[in-house]
């Protein structure tokens, strides 16, 4: 529409009146877990996914540890990193 409210422009649509379309999915995640101490905790994670309409897989890596500094547990530092492909 114009500044003056006449059409510049329009669009039709000739096809079926409900469009579908339809996807195929798949993941697969393995995690390791390793503690070297009570107080010190590594994870690591790879994660695929795999999308029909890219026909491709994706990598996503992760990793986090967790760390209980003091001997009467009352606090504990996380850490974690990751690649997220987030739809």
């Amino acid at each position: 529409m114009r500044a003056d409210g006449t059409l510049v422009r329009q669009s039709t649509f000739a096809g079926p009146a409900s469009p579908q379309a339809t996807n195929t999915q798949a993941g697969g995640y393995a995690q390791d877990n390793w503690s070297f101490t009570k107080r010190l905790v590594l994870q690591a994670g790879l994660r695929t996914d795999w999308d029909r309409f890219t026909q491709s897989a994706m990598l996503e890596p992760r990793l986090s540890g967790n760390v209980l500094p003091f001997g009467d547990d009352s606090a504990k530092f996380s850490l974690g990193w990751g690649i997220y492909n987030a739809r």
